[in-house]
């Protein structure tokens, strides 16, 4: 787990932001830049969620409608996927641009991410309340986002600064209040480029590699005290016997022992040990170090029946 991952192919970015802070204009910027500035074939695809959202309205003759809202989005998210399919060959950068202005919705991007096996990167595009609302009015048509919508996506905003999820608080923010959008694409592409790792993971599959991790580091630990114990116990028996015999004893109960601990170890690699699994191992041994010493006890101890062959 502590391994480097390999960079994913693919890169799925979460462009957030409240609406008129300079998003698209970043993306399209962003799209431009890596284009230009790339000789391997890399691709970027922008999916604009208004784009489907507002061809969702135009059929439903200019009005809003929810179910329609939700297709479009759906519609949007099959888009994302589509991107991802492309040749194998070259990186893809799909450029995921909507508010997103709940976490929630933020992390159903990195659902998506993980579906499709892509590393994940958030860029969160921001400027001064004055100049989005500006911006805002001097747009036309379905561009420009009513008051009353505004003004509620700004109280329902979940700053990612705030929210208690990792991905959240890995966010880039970028701000557009003064600076050109090819500006703050082009830092956003330096940012992205040095965030740009592996495949992001699914909770549930991250949390299953860490108990098989905590499950190899317990069977390891297990095995390093079955190793020390039944040393201790081969030393200890070796002492008992008359030092006539110690040789032999020694060199059977050492064949013995590399038996149980290598059968153990087998045991170790496919399952978790529990303690008295792991105790059981030093008692197999023990009783072994018993039968070889009851009959070989240092002179005085008790009787030695001259000098048997070790069994």
């Amino acid at each position: 787990m502590q391994q480097k991952q390999e960079k994913a192919r693919i890169l799925v970015v979460s462009l957030c932001g409240l609406p008129a802070a300079g998003k698209s204009q970043v993306a399209a910027s962003l799209c431009d830049l890596i284009h230009a500035s790339t000789s391997c074939g890399m691709k970027c695809t922008h999916v604009r969620f208004d784009d489907y959202e507002h061809l969702a309205i135009a059929d439903a003759g200019g009005t809003f409608d929810p179910a329609n809202w939700h297709a479009a989005r759906q519609h949007a998210f099959a888009a994302v996927r589509e991107a991802a399919k492309g040749n194998d060959e070259h990186s893809v950068i799909i450029l995921v641009d909507d508010v997103l202005h709940l976490s929630g919705m933020r992390r159903h991007v990195l659902r998506v991410a993980e579906s499709v096996g892509a590393a994940h990167a958030q860029l969160c595009i921001t400027c001064d309340a004055s100049v989005r609302h500006d911006r805002n009015q001097k747009r036309s048509g379905l561009h420009r986002v009513p008051d009353e919508t505004l003004s509620r996506l700004e109280a329902s905003w979940e700053d990612p600064t705030t929210t208690t999820f990792a991905f959240d608080r890995k966010t880039v923010r970028l701000d557009t209040t003064e600076a050109q959008a090819d500006d703050v694409a082009a830092q956003a592409w330096s940012e992205l480029q040095s965030r740009w790792g592996g495949a992001a993971i699914h909770p549930d599959e991250l949390a299953r590699r860490r108990v098989l991790a905590g499950q190899a580091s317990n069977a390891k630990s297990f095995a390093h005290q079955a190793d020390v114990t039944t040393r201790a116990m081969l030393g200890a028996a070796v002492q008992r016997v008359d030092s006539r015999l110690r040789g032999e004893v020694a060199r059977h109960l050492n064949e013995v022992r590399r038996r149980v601990l290598e059968s153990a170890n087998r045991v170790y690699s496919v399952c978790c040990p529990d303690a008295d699994e792991a105790w059981a191992v030093a008692l197999s041994f023990a009783d072994e170090c018993d039968e070889q010493t009851k009959r070989r006890l240092q002179p005085g101890e008790g009787e030695l029946e001259g000098e048997p062959d070790i069994q």
